[in-house]
């Protein structure tokens, strides 16, 4: 069964995204709780949700607690709460860069059985189409978050050590995959296209190739399917490789790969 109450430390991008997408998912905005250090402007599935500045108050009830704060405020605010949070809580931490055993060492004075979890999710989170890698400080802290942040898309369990390159290519990879539709909507513009139409096709395009590969067919078997002999489409890849297409877009994910 899924926890019943949320605590988002936190509602800026990622913070909010997370919040909404798990609104979206089917969490009751009353049983969510969000506190922010500003006043920020929230998406719209948490318009009506009560925000507070007390981020001990708003853990105090929770049995599931996000901390989504800028990485050099993160000590602080787990130092801030770690009494007010109840007894075997789980803590999942967001913020890049902040191991699990850095979050564990902040939590002095924490009650027992809190279960500390570090996470790393994307903006698509909102939309629950979002990827979300955990590492736990045990399985059982790491199988109780696969649950709580199933509304947000793809949760994969992943050792810390891969959080960098899960950065890269899910953090990071959603603005690359938008410049990609966007170098689409221009060459649809360029063939006669409206902006609006050509931007609808491609991420239609997008979506469906993704869903082709979510539903198990390796990529190169679907381009295979699609590339017929001397058409039109080798043609274009061919085009594509030409210009370095591949390679520019490895050395771009690696370029966002810490340690890379």
């Amino acid at each position: 069964m899924r926890t019943s109450r949320y605590a988002v430390i936190g509602c800026g991008n990622m913070g909010s995204a997370m919040a909404a997408g798990l609104v979206r998912g089917g969490v009751s905005p009353d049983a969510l709780s969000l506190a922010d250090a500003g006043t920020p402007v929230l998406p719209e599935p948490l318009v009506g949700c009560a925000v507070g500045h007390d981020n001990a108050a708003a853990v105090s009830s929770a049995d599931t607690v996000l901390v989504a704060v800028k990485p050099y405020l993160a000590e602080a605010v787990l130092s801030g709460i770690a009494p007010a949070l109840r007894p075997g809580a789980l803590l999942i931490n967001v913020a890049a860069g902040v191991t699990v055993e850095q979050s564990r060492a902040a939590l002095v004075g924490a009650p027992g059985g809190v279960d500390v979890v570090r996470a790393m999710p994307n903006l698509a989170a909102a939309l629950g189409e979002g990827t979300v890698a955990v590492a736990g400080e045990t399985p059982a802290g790491a199988a109780r978050a696969l649950e709580a942040l199933a509304p947000l898309g793809l949760i994969a369990e992943l050792p810390e050590t891969l959080f960098p390159a899960v950065s890269a290519l899910s953090g990071c990879g959603i603005a690359h995959a938008l410049r990609f539709l966007r170098a689409g909507v221009t060459a649809g513009v360029a063939m006669g296209l409206r902006a609006d139409m050509a931007a609808a096709l491609f991420a239609q395009t997008m979506r469906g190739a993704a869903a082709m590969v979510a539903a198990g067919e390796h990529p190169e078997a679907a381009i295979d399917r699609v590339c017929t002999p001397a058409g039109l489409t080798v043609r274009g890849i061919c085009e594509l490789e030409a210009n370095g297409f591949t390679g520019a877009v490895v050395k771009g994910l690696r370029a966002c790969c810490i340690g890379r």
